[in-house]
């Protein structure tokens, strides 16, 4: 009878460590991150941005399920070895991409341990070990992130867009590059025509 009670205890406890280690599987596989349209995006929202790129990706983030990802990540100056801390960033293309993380504080010890809510990390794409990632976290932008691909040769941005650092803002940052060529372009031939414009009133009066 005793063995029948024991035998039925371990199988409790087993059941229980089996949920357990489900819900926190489900939660380590639960995406940060949600794209937004941008046609019904709410434009009351305040947003950070006057100018944006000429293509671009509007997306969700839940900060807190990001960072719940990052705990016990390894320090790259002392940690030797492949990270099995891996979290997930969006690119313009709308894909999620998969990177393996390293810390890599930028902050001196004393000041890294006074701003411990404000970190910066490095990562290599899981699939495609020429996609870097560094990013920097904090209660107060959410994420900042620059991804690059030294075999596309893209550079991608990820920026808080809202001021609330509820909806980032994903693009190229070649789109960028570009529409500020034109603006500058747009902004010369402006000047032009309005000193000739002077020029001419000049002459009449």
């Amino acid at each position: 009878m005793k063995f029948i009670k024991n035998k039925n205890l371990i199988k409790i406890k087993l059941l229980f460590l089996i949920v357990l280690f489900s819900s926190i599987s489900i939660a380590q596989n639960k995406t940060s991150w949600e794209e937004v349209d941008k046609l019904k995006f709410d434009l009351t929202e305040k947003t950070r941005r006057s100018t944006l790129p000429t293509e671009y990706k509007l997306y969700k983030f839940d900060y807190n399920s990001f960072v719940q990802k990052l705990i016990n990540v390894p320090q790259r100056d002392t940690f030797r070895g492949v990270s099995d801390v891996i979290v997930s960033l969006p690119n313009p293309n709308g894909d999620l991409v998969a990177y393996r993380i390293l810390e890599a504080s930028t902050f001196e010890p004393a000041l890294q341990e006074r701003f411990s809510e404000i970190r910066s990390f490095v990562g290599q794409g899981v699939k495609n070990a020429a996609d870097i990632v560094r990013f920097s976290i904090s209660p107060y932008n959410g994420i900042s992130a620059i991804t690059r691909s030294t075999e596309s040769k893209t550079t991608f941005v990820i920026d808080p867009y809202t001021m609330d650092n509820s909806t980032f803002i994903v693009f190229d940052r070649e789109k960028l590059l570009n529409l500020m060529a034109i603006l500058f372009v747009l902004q010369k031939r402006l000047l032009k025509n309005l000193a000739q414009l002077l020029k001419d009133l000049v002459l009449v009066f």
